[in-house]
């Protein structure tokens, strides 16, 4: 019951801190917490999470060609056209 009495007040505690950086931002706060909320929000980002995974990304940015393979870093278009044309 302890146990999950501290992990409940960590985890509003988190929300908290993020609640307060978003509202430091330009960003429609209220607009923003319903999509946050929304479970279909995270639903997508799990997906993208496991597509990510699926490819073997594991930084940003990460240009993926073709499904095949995946070219990672920032990158000048010259660069991007060879890595697509390669």
């Amino acid at each position: 019951m302890i146990l999950t009495l501290c992990l409940d007040q960590d985890k509003k505690q988190k929300q908290d801190i993020i609640d307060d950086v978003v509202r430091q931002t330009n960003i429609d706060f209220e607009n923003w917490k319903l999509h946050y909320e929304d479970p279909k929000t995270k639903e997508a980002v799990e997906k993208e999470l496991l597509l990510a995974k699926q490819y073997g990304v594991n930084s940003v940015p990460c240009l993926v060609i073709n499904g095949e393979r995946h070219v990672s870093g920032a990158l000048k278009l010259p660069q991007i056209i060879e890595a697509i044309q390669s």
